[in-house]
């Protein structure tokens, strides 16, 4: 038989209203078919709570939209996933987005709406500390609200789900962080669309239980730039957020939201503070920052080519670089000033400038911090 609603759950459906700190639909994937004698009441009860939930035009509009968390990126109510590869920063990336919340302080330059966030962490926690303290040195304000989980709740486990979210309805979050999702479906195959099905049904019994934003932190996998795992995970997202790293440039970009403008992509710097890295939009000036692949390519310019410089097709091969990040890298040197460009005939000759010919080329860190 199809679960009877509570009195509160009626009470939402025939107002219209769409969210409640109740569950009205748990276990969505799983309700089992009523017996054959039962079927006509079963079908009946069923009919009787979708016609609780037509809504007219006029109600339609009266639904508000989700309630901006971090302006532009992150809204109240909604499923959110922040994906890289390994070393890009993603765990840092969620420290940061946690304790600006938790602080109320802006994410840079984007106002958030301050609240209580619970940060779940699944893996990593003992370096997790280090990087709340390095943040709070660099932004000279105290992380006090923010409760962290160490222990992997599993979102395939009707049990777990179920306490996790009477924990929520204690605790009445603004943002939950899950960090990684691999360590919360064990036992799951993440490339089963079912599996991954029952996993953002689980994320969605959180999200109406809550009315929280939950962010999930997850892999990419070697090839490609999307998320690890069945398409089942995108078609559930609300908003997707994508951070690359290229030796201190972090860059985050906006591939879905769902219901709002794609936000432009931020650029950061991953700085040192206090034993740890935080990002930062620092008085080092983003555009002057150099990225691995641009050291590279001022390094093989000095040593292999000297003054006479390099065609496109010599600095490339002697780069070994992808394709792709080999000319972003070439167009980023130039537009710097580091290297110039010149034409001769049909080719186009690089040269490292006159002032960078002199001057000593900055080191690129190599940190490979998660």
């Amino acid at each position: 038989m199809i679960p009877e609603l509570s009195s509160q759950g009626r009470a939402l459906l025939q107002s219209g209203q769409t969210t409640s700190t109740e569950d009205p639909h748990p276990d969505a994937l799983h309700i089992d078919e009523p017996p054959s004698d039962d079927r006509e009441s079963a079908v009946d009860a069923r009919c009787a709570q979708l016609r609780a939930e037509l809504l007219t035009a006029r109600q339609l509009r009266s639904i508000q939209p989700s309630e901006p968390l971090v302006e532009g990126y992150l809204y109240r109510n909604t499923l959110a996933w922040l994906h890289g590869k390994p070393g890009t920063l993603k765990s840092f990336t969620a420290v940061d987005i946690a304790c600006c919340v938790d602080t109320g302080t802006g994410w840079h330059g984007h106002p958030v709406k301050r609240g209580t966030v619970l940060y779940l962490i699944a893996e990593g926690a003992a370096g997790l500390s280090t990087r709340v303290d390095a943040w709070e040195l660099a932004h000279g304000t105290a992380v006090e609200n923010a409760v962290f989980l160490p222990v992997p709740v599993q979102m395939l486990h009707s049990l777990d789900v179920e306490a996790f979210i009477r924990l929520l309805a204690e605790l009445r979050p603004v943002l939950v962080i899950i960090d990684t999702q691999s360590k919360v479906t064990l036992g799951g195959d993440e490339n089963s669309t079912k599996d991954m099905a029952r996993f953002v049904d689980a994320l969605d019994r959180l999200r109406r239980a809550s009315g929280a934003s939950i962010l999930v932190v997850h892999h990419e996998p070697r090839a490609g730039e999307n998320m690890r795992g069945s398409t089942a995970l995108e078609g559930g997202a609300d908003t997707i957020l994508r951070i690359t790293r290229d030796g201190n440039v972090v860059e985050i970009s906006n591939t879905k939201q769902k219901d709002a403008p794609e936000q432009p992509p931020l650029v950061l710097a991953a700085e040192p503070v206090g034993g740890s890295l935080i990002l930062s939009q620092s008085a080092v000036g983003i555009a002057a920052l150099t990225r691995s692949s641009e050291h590279a390519l001022l390094t093989v310019l000095r040593d292999s080519f000297g003054t006479r410089g390099a065609t496109k097709t010599e600095l490339r091969d002697a780069s070994d670089l992808p394709k792709t990040t080999y000319y972003r890298a070439v167009n980023e040197l130039v537009g710097k000033g580091l290297v110039v460009e010149r034409k001769e005939g049909r080719s186009t000759i690089y040269t490292l400038s006159v002032h960078n010919r002199q001057t000593e080329i900055p080191t690129s860190p190599t940190d490979s911090h998660e």
